[in-house]
């Protein structure tokens, strides 16, 4: 993959809106919602390989893909799917990643299907050991457009967090998306500010060292 997490970065959290228990925003949608059951369909799968072919993950047909993360690069099919499957009374998640990686997921299974906010969580706390400190879940990809110089909102919300059986995952993660770039932005701006500031102490400095060098040389 060509587009990489390069460094650390670690978005501020203290102004978003929060609520309670999770502390997740919940930008007026119902966190509470869960499905009934998960079904017995595999799939759907939104990413296609080369052939125009949906990627396989496993032959279980008790595998349900809840949500899957989608990037917005020109090559077709990046992203991660979270799986969900029925066994002993429990279902246990997983997740697979087109390129290869390793997911860690924060939570393995559960006796009923997930709320709305369990599955933001699910999805918002997963990780790659390899990027270990980078980023967790989508916020990765933001972080990594932004660094490569991607500073337009338009950049971050083309990846995308969707599901077939959480309508509202999508327009969660397009809010949490907006809220994300405009904290980033003014983050940033503080920092210019800092900066733009130390150097004009410098500036100061300088001066006032010039005029004294020239005084006591007059």
């Amino acid at each position: 993959m060509s587009h990489r997490p390069s460094r650390r970065t670690r978005p501020s959290s203290s102004s978003r809106p929060r609520t309670p228990g999770s502390g997740l925003p919940a930008y007026d949608l119902n966190l509470d919602w869960c499905p009934r059951n998960y079904g017995e369909k595999k799939g759907p799968f939104p990413r296609r390989n080369e052939d125009d072919e949906p990627f396989a993950f496993g032959e279980d047909p008790r595998e349900v893909a809840i949500a899957w993360i989608s990037l917005g690069y020109q090559f077709a099919g990046e992203g991660t799917t979270f799986l969900a499957r029925r066994q002993g009374g429990r279902y246990h998640y997983r997740a697979e990643d087109t390129q290869g990686n390793e997911v860690v997921l924060c939570r393995k299974t559960s006796r009923r299907p997930l709320t709305l906010e369990q599955v933001i969580l699910l999805v918002h706390t997963s990780y790659c050991p390899d990027y270990d400190g980078v980023g967790r879940g989508i916020e990765i990809w933001w972080a990594c457009d932004v660094d490569n110089g991607s500073w337009g909102l338009e950049a971050i919300l083309k990846h995308t967090v969707e599901s077939s059986v959480y309508r509202q995952l999508g327009p969660w993660f397009k809010r949490h998306a907006r809220w994300w770039w405009s904290d980033r932005m003014a983050a940033e701006a503080e920092k210019e500010g800092r900066e733009a500031a130390g150097r004009w102490r410098e500036e100061q400095w300088l001066k006032a060292a010039w005029a004294r060098w020239k005084a006591e040389g007059s």
